[in-house]
């Protein structure tokens, strides 16, 4: 019995040691078995879960070693304890980087300010806030500079410096039109100012015409001066005659612009005015040399006097009229099977603009009938064109292994490694003799970790025309983004290719959620308000919400592939231009098959729009089939 006693006692010792080295072993796994750049990547990457307590408990242990990234340490903790309303600690770590500014990096040194200034402000030191924001207008980036010429707004709004604030915030609108925030504050602030500019009214005007209140933002256009809107929200209220009257005013003074020029012929010729139309294009040919070649494209399409036609191709044949006309004219042709007519139409492109999209247009369809050696279209068109849809839609993906070689910064990389995602953004934009390739490769990569897709798709697009072609870079391109795994429940349960829906967001928002068009269209798919009403949805700045407008926009799409059977030029059609435009066109473009159809469309916007999203739905049904699960 006391032989057992003593065996029971050995075994809780044994278990007891077992426990405690477990126990030292995990607790301690950090400080010995991890390098502190492992740390530091795990507390970045619990910040950014937002599981803020552990993220600053691993970056408080491991900041006595962290050496050359201590500064960016403490800069997010400082931020950590911003976030977490713990002032009085996070001006401390602030503080303590601010003093020794002088021996910051230039990373550190553009974003420190803003995030200063930002605590000033939730302390309600206002006045010190201001002060700092108004450094980052001179150490900061673009970026941070819109952002601080935001809050200089608002903050002169709070003490009643109406003027001052109007001054900052029309700077934000300078550079982003559409930026939402500073729209609501402008239609919050302007009603203070006892005399508004015509800049005022203006931007004014803009705002509720992004909200899609007409009546109120043409009032503003009218007065502020703008012609040109005004008309252009005269059409959206389908006051035609009033729009043609507000062009015809801007014309006559002398004010010529293609979207003008298109604007105005195509209201002469609904409302019976092309006499009207043509003799004021007369006018402006004897006085206008600078825009000659548009206004000569135009005084054609209201007279058909071959005559304009002749003097453009023959007198401007470099322009961009010139080009539009030789590739109509061809088309023309090709559509009526006169084949080798059409190539001698298109001899201009081959003269004039080799290497334009329109070359890639006339050798894709030549070479399909044997007029273009098909394997010299290949060549061009994979060398130069790879993204486009001639040829996408021929030849796929065109993969290489070539890769661009990764910036030689040494903390450049370290800090994108660990997760300082932000400050390496900022870093990468800041140094100086970069290769170009490595520096967009870079970009590309820090911008999709940041989801910010649209500059990792635009700096990968260039790689690629660059002949880095491999199929990582291609992801860069056309990545899944951030609600892949919502996009894949609706499209399944709608019966739609999660694969098309990734196609139409790319190219209608470029995976931004917070997204607006001109025309007014909102979110990731670009939806009008008035589409989101028919679907249940009454709030504008619901369709922000992105798995609202996924919903939505899914729905959308799966009834307008119902309508048309399945066919994706008719579908695609119809979400940019509307169904019933596409009602109207089935009727009247005869074309050998849809693709001949899509080509034909009256709307140059629809044409592109159509084309861009076949391309990228090929693409994306080749770098993601299996992923999708997706058998169409």
């Amino acid at each position: 019995m006391g032989f057992k006693k003593r065996e029971v006692k050995v075994m809780r010792k044994i278990i007891s040691s077992i426990i405690f080295v477990y126990f030292f072993l995990v607790f301690t796994e950090i400080s010995y078995g991890a390098s502190i750049d492992d740390v530091i990547s795990l507390a970045n990457q619990k910040r950014m879960a937002n599981k803020l307590d552990e993220a600053l408990k691993l970056y408080s242990d491991i900041l006595p070693e962290s050496k050359e990234l201590s500064p960016y340490v403490r800069f997010y903790m400082g931020l950590i304890h911003m976030y977490k309303e713990e002032y009085s600690e996070a001006f401390v770590r602030f503080n303590e980087l601010w003093e020794k500014k002088e021996g910051l990096p230039l990373e550190l040194k553009a974003i420190l300010p803003y995030r200063i200034a930002q605590l000033y402000e939730k302390m309600g030191s206002l006045t010190k806030a201001y002060d700092f924001y108004l450094i980052v207008l001179t150490s900061g980036t673009d970026y941070l500079k819109k952002l601080a010429c935001g809050r200089l707004a608002s903050i002169a709004y709070s003490m009643g410096k109406y003027e001052k604030a109007l001054e900052w915030l029309l700077k934000v609108l300078e550079k982003d039109p559409n930026d939402e925030w500073a729209n609501d504050m402008l239609l919050k602030l302007y009603r203070k100012v006892k005399k508004p500019s015509s800049e005022l009214l203006y931007r004014v005007g803009m705002a509720y015409y992004y909200r899609n209140n007409y009546k109120t933002a043409l009032y503003y256009f009218r007065k502020s001066g703008r012609k040109f809107w005004e008309g252009l929200t005269l059409e959206r209220l389908n006051l035609k005659r009033e729009a043609f009257n507000a062009y015809t005013t801007l014309l006559k003074r002398g004010v010529v612009s293609e979207a003008l020029l298109r604007r105005f012929v195509n209201l002469a010729e609904s409302l019976n005015k092309k006499g009207e139309g043509i003799a004021l294009l007369y006018n402006l040919l004897r006085k206008d040399s600078k825009n000659k070649p548009l206004i000569v494209y135009y005084l054609y399409y209201l007279t058909g006097d071959p005559k304009f036609k002749n003097l453009l191709k023959s007198k401007f044949p470099a322009s961009d009229w010139a080009l539009e006309m030789a590739w109509f004219d061809g088309w023309e042709k090709y559509v009526s099977r006169k084949y080798k007519d059409a190539m001698k139409e298109w001899t201009l492109v081959f003269n004039h603009h080799k290497g334009s999209l329109t070359y890639a247009k006339v050798i894709y369809y030549l070479s399909k009938v044997g007029l273009y050696s098909r394997d010299k279209a290949k060549a061009e068109l994979l060398a130069s064109f790879p993204t486009e849809y001639y040829t996408v839609r021929r030849y796929g993906v065109s993969s290489n292994e070539k890769m661009p070689p990764l910036p030689k910064d040494r903390l450049l990389m370290r800090l994108y490694k660990t997760g300082f995602w932000e400050i390496a953004f900022l870093r990468v934009n800041l140094l100086e003799n970069l290769k170009i390739s490595s520096r967009n490769y870079f970009l590309s990569l820090v911008s999709e970790k940041l989801s910010n897709y649209s500059s990792s798709i635009a700096y990968a697009y260039f790689l690629i025309n660059s002949g880095f072609r491999s199929i990582t870079i291609w992801r860069k391109a056309y990545p899944l983004g951030d609600h892949y795994d919502y996009i894949l429940r609706v499209a399944k349960r709608e019966k739609v290719d999660p694969l098309l829906v990734l196609a139409v967001i790319h190219q209608e928002s470029r995976f931004d959620p917070q997204a607006v068009s001109w025309a007014g269209a909102i979110g990731l798919m670009q939806l009008m308000p008035f589409t989101g009403k028919a679907y249940g949805v009454r709030e504008r700045g619901t369709l922000f919400v992105p798995e609202v407008n996924i919903r939505v926009g899914i729905k959308h799409l799966k009834e307008l592939l119902d309508r048309y059977r399945g066919n994706l030029y008719l579908a695609l059609a119809a979400y940019n231009a509307g169904s019933g435009n596409v009602d109207r066109w089935l009727k009247s473009i005869k074309a050998k098959d849809w693709e001949e159809w899509a080509e034909s469309l009256p709307f140059r916007e629809t044409r592109n729009y159509v084309r861009k999203v076949m391309a990228a739905y090929r693409v994306y049904k080749e770098l993601y089939r299996r992923k999708s699960g997706s058998n169409s």
